[in-house]
């Protein structure tokens, strides 16, 4: 899976990743790399839970600033959203 996010082919590495989870659903390391996948692939809202859940199973400073920045762009995602709603654009 790391080979495939190197070579961005994202959608292959998140499959590889959910495999892995299967099998160690409790991996807080398999919960931040397939949360950076799916965040490179422009699927933030998937990513969150994985970034939280790998912080929740170990106290990682790695995890804790991946859900950190994910955070501040889903912020400021939510907040270009409602200044186009305000100002009449649609999407």
């Amino acid at each position: 899976a790391l080979v495939l996010v190197q070579m961005r082919q994202f959608d292959k590495a998140i499959e590889c990743y959910k495999i892995a989870l299967d099998i160690n659903p409790r991996s807080a390391q398999i919960h931040n790399l397939l949360g950076r996948a799916l965040a490179a692939s422009g699927k933030f809202p998937d990513a969150l839970p994985h970034f939280q859940r790998a912080c929740e199973l170990e106290k990682n400073p790695e995890y804790q600033a991946d859900l950190a920045v994910l955070s501040a762009v889903l912020v400021k995602q939510t907040m270009f959203l409602s200044w186009a709603t305000m100002l009449g654009y649609e999407q």
